[in-house]
């Protein structure tokens, strides 16, 4: 196309509430920890989802490290449904993860309350949610956004997404 492309699609958008936000305990110091993961729903095999941005914002004073991972599976928690017309699923409570390629990284140091916005937007397309038909049952691969900490503390997170219709 000669005059680019622009994605339609639907937006949508999932993350921690305020009131409620993610631990990280004196366990879990200086090891990355799924805080929010998402994936295609395995009867929406055919789903077309396109990470756009993503937020994580550190809710007491300390170092933290975020990372995007792709092609992760993360254990425990959750999945939820993002909605009955939606090809997505998300978990906000997972325990761990195993694999992934980290596609972004970066720092939060705060006194104070203080906060990334990581974005994928200049890629479209070339991150969406991944899925291998080929294994029984089908293998739906997560965008998971880790953090680690250098303290105990409170982080929020919440990631945007078009469905392209």
């Amino acid at each position: 196309s000669e005059g680019g492309y622009e994605l339609r699609g639907r937006p949508r958008s999932v993350g921690h509430a305020l009131n409620a936000p993610r631990s990280i305990t004196n366990q879990q110091l200086n090891t990355f920890f799924p805080m929010l993961s998402f994936r295609l729903k395995s009867n929406r095999l055919g789903g077309i989802v396109v990470p756009k941005n993503f937020s994580v914002a550190a809710l007491t004073s300390g170092n933290y490290t975020y990372q995007i991972a792709a092609s992760s599976v993360t254990s425990g928690g959750q999945w939820i449904s993002a909605g009955d017309d939606s090809s997505v699923e998300y978990n906000l409570t997972a325990t761990s993860f195993t694999n992934g390629t980290v596609l972004e990284q970066g720092y939060i140091i705060t006194s104070n309350q203080s906060s990334a916005s990581p974005s994928l937007e200049d890629y479209p397309f070339r991150f969406q949610l991944e899925r291998n038909s080929l294994t029984t049952p089908p293998t739906c691969y997560e965008f998971v956004l880790l953090v680690s900490a250098t303290s105990a503390g409170s982080v929020v997170c919440s990631v945007n997404w078009e469905e392209v219709t």
